[in-house]
Formats: structure tokens, C-alpha cells, sequence
């Protein structure tokens, strides 16, 4: 019995504390930035995987060309 008393209390200091973090600028600002540096992150997956097809082509072509005995490029015919 005595150490669900202890548990209950504890979670109540959690609860505590968490409602005092929400309640302070302190708390907005670390949301703010969490929010953020979330959407940050998401944009930058979200541009990698858009670009990574194309860039995959392009660099296969760089290297193709990179490796061939000579270059061919339409001014060159």
C-alpha cells in the first residue's frame, strides 16, 4: 500500500512540474523551437527524397562521362 502512495505522489510532482513548464515563457520558447527544428528536419527529408532521383541520374551521367575514353557532346560531331 505505502508504495503505490509513493508512485501517486510522484507522478503528481510530475504533473506539477510539467504544468509549471507549460505555464512559463520558458516553456513556449522550448516548444517554439522544438516545432521548429521539426519542420526544419521534415523540409530537409522532404527536399532529400524529392531530389534524390534526379541527382541518382545525374551523377550516373557524370560518371559515365568521366570514365569514357573521350567525351561526346553535340559540338563535337
Amino acid at each position: 500500500m505505502r508504495r503505490s502512495g509513493v508512485m501517486v505522489e510522484a507522478m503528481l510532482r510530475a504533473c506539477a512540474t510539467l504544468v509549471g513548464f507549460w505555464r512559463t515563457r520558458d516553456g513556449a520558447v522550448t516548444v517554439d523551437w522544438v516545432v521548429l527544428c521539426a519542420a526544419a528536419t521534415a523540409l530537409a527529408l522532404a527536399t532529400m527524397e524529392l531530389g534524390q532521383s534526379g541527382l541518382a541520374e545525374y551523377s550516373q551521367n557524370v560518371r559515365n562521362e568521366v570514365q569514357a575514353p573521350h567525351f561526346q557532346t553535340n559540338w563535337t560531331h
